[in-house]
């Protein structure tokens, strides 16, 4: 004859573990997620924040020039401000360093920095901000950049369209100065 006892069992079922670890899972994921937000809008910050620099270094060097020009480059050539990037070159790889334009910001910015945040915009890497004159004087300039994510704002300067999902954004000196 069988005995049945009333002794229970200590311990989780299978079940119970699954259920713990999927949570688990989705508890990451979410967390993960937000931390990777919070990375783009700091590096997106810290490049707006290098921007309103380049802004107050052109017009100190503006300032100080006597013929009151910034630096002069080619009309329509951007060149990439900041030195430190890759291969000597920004913005997709079409702009290339220039140090006489960065020689000449030096004593108005500390560096001068280069942007260490790299977007990936198709095939190309899109890093840095880059500078031109709009007219053969000098008298006004012309700055570009991009940041992450296609819905970001340009909190210094306008829209300037999108790569790859991501924000373009410039400031024109004969349109965004105060």
């Amino acid at each position: 004859m069988k005995t049945h006892s009333n002794t229970s069992q200590n311990g989780f079922t299978l079940i119970e573990l699954l259920v713990v670890v999927a949570i688990i899972g989705l508890l990451s994921s979410v967390t993960l997620a937000s931390v990777q937000t919070g990375r783009t809008k700091g590096e997106n910050s810290a490049k707006i924040q290098l921007v309103k620099q380049y802004v107050n270094a052109l017009a100190l060097y503006r300032t100080s020039n006597i013929n009151s020009t910034y630096p002069v480059v080619t009309s329509g050539t951007y060149f990439c401000l900041g030195t430190d990037n890759p291969s000597d070159t920004c913005y997709g790889n079409v702009s290339s360093e220039n140090t006489t334009l960065n020689t000449a910001l030096a004593p108005y910015i500390s560096g001068p920095p280069a942007s260490r945040s790299t977007i990936q915009a198709g095939a190309a890497d899109m890093r840095g901000i880059t500078y031109t004159c709009l007219n053969s004087a000098c008298t006004e300039y012309s700055m570009r950049w991009v940041i992450s994510g296609g819905n970001s704002i340009c909190t210094i300067g306008t829209y300037d369209g999108l790569i790859s999902s991501n924000t373009v954004c410039k400031y024109d000196s004969n349109v965004n100065a105060s």
